[in-house]
């Protein structure tokens, strides 16, 4: 989920595209660059402001893994000459196992928010750095949640959008809709929750503790 697409379309000259999703600004902010190497990929990522890791395939054949803070599970088989993702480790598992790839000798590759991994074709890893842009949820002002009536102010956004953009978060890590009004009761932001729903362990806790 990208917050600032909007304005770095605005602020790159860079037509609205057909392709109705937010994270398309990041193949758009490639495209003005005209390649994807390590410093185009670190200049774009280090524009975004949202939840995000992104996977790029390039006309090579070359992966790139961009770690943001979303979760990202990385597997190497040396044996087999493979590199399998997923978003978490559990599901990662799951796939092992319907796929038999578990009885292969694998290794977990450790991976950090604001990583750049680069595999080539053959297998070849390099790993760069990018300093993720500090998300304050978009600069968002909270006096309080329009859902149970109070005012909120903010510049460019709405809490509606906000909200549908939480929602769809949620859809990733399996948390439901009425959590986050349960939450939003308890007295808890919107970048709060979004933290919880990101920390499954954070969010049991809270949960216990309303209970």
């Amino acid at each position: 989920m990208i917050y600032n697409d909007i304005e770095l379309r605005k602020k790159h000259h860079l037509p609205e595209p057909k392709i109705e999703t937010d994270s398309y600004i990041a193949v758009q902010l490639l495209e003005e660059q005209g390649s994807v190497t390590f410093e185009s990929v670190k200049a774009m990522a280090e524009e975004l402001l949202g939840s995000y890791t992104f996977s790029i395939l390039d006309s090579d054949n070359t992966l790139w893994l961009v770690k943001g803070s979303n979760p990202l599970h990385l597997v190497h088989f040396p044996d087999l000459q493979l590199y399998a993702y997923a978003s978490t480790q559990e599901i990662m598992n799951k796939a092992l196992k319907t796929t038999h790839l578990k009885k292969f000798r694998h290794t977990v590759i450790e991976t950090k928010e604001g990583d750049i991994i680069r595999i080539d074709r053959f297998g070849n890893a390099q790993r760069g750095q990018f300093t993720p842009k500090e998300d304050d949820w978009h600069d968002l002002h909270w006096y309080g949640s329009s859902l149970y009536g109070w005012d909120y102010k903010h510049e460019d956004d709405t809490f509606d959008n906000s909200y549908a953009a939480l929602i769809e978060l949620c859809g990733y890590y399996g948390v439901e809709e009425d959590d986050v009004m349960y939450l939003l009761e308890m007295g808890y932001s919107l970048s709060e929750i979004e933290e919880f729903i990101m920390n499954p362990q954070l969010l049991d806790e809270v949960f216990c503790e309303g209970f």
